[in-house]
């Protein structure tokens, strides 16, 4: 079975997906997908942990392929591949940095949310002059929650910072950056 037909019968069309692209549909591998569960993120992690697994796992079949002719099936647990991401990927001798500046994060605006991202010093700057406050978490919270999301977003962007307007899923589906990355593909 090719790894396009086995990522037709996976439960999520995501992983389908990424298996199509990361695969390319022309293995001769059959492909099972086991096991159920997703890490909690908004974004498809475990589906990503499966593909790049399953991926590893078939470029080892074709391999050992080559030397003996038998193609061998691959088998992934999504359990286990969550797992894995989840726990094993640790620094050694130090300790992983903050990952986000204090002043980074989500914020309510007069009319929904907004993302400010200021871990680079020259983005950090820029929501701060923008915002005409001092680097203080509440005094960001209090400008912000005098803007509109949109026009945030918008003179922040426009003055070299980084922001981005929360949608919901109906609305980013709907925006015109949504329409935009909707029409392109996954991998490129």
């Amino acid at each position: 079975m090719t790894a396009s037909a086995a990522a037709g019968r996976s439960n999520s069309g995501a992983l389908g997906h990424l298996l199509r692209e990361i695969l390319g549909g022309d293995s001769a591998v059959d492909v099972r997908v086991i096991g159920t569960g997703s890490l909690p993120s908004v974004f498809a992690v475990t589906d990503l942990a499966t593909a790049s697994i399953a991926a590893a796992g078939v470029a080892t079949s074709e391999l050992v392929a080559s030397f003996d002719g038998h193609v061998r099936p691959v088998s992934v647990d999504r359990r286990l591949a969550s797992l894995w991401f989840s726990s094993s990927l640790r620094p050694m001798g130090w300790e992983v940095p903050a990952p986000w500046d204090p002043i980074a994060g989500d914020y309510r605006t007069a009319d929904g949310w907004i993302r400010l991202h200021t871990n680079a010093p020259a983005h950090r700057r820029v929501a701060l002059d923008v915002l005409e406050v001092p680097a203080d978490r509440a005094r960001v919270a209090e400008s912000v929650a005098h803007w509109n999301a949109d026009e945030l977003e918008a003179t922040i962007v426009a003055t070299g910072g980084c922001a981005a307007a929360m949608h919901s899923s109906d609305g980013w589906n709907v925006s015109e950056p949504g329409r935009e990355v909707a029409a392109e593909p996954l991998i490129r």
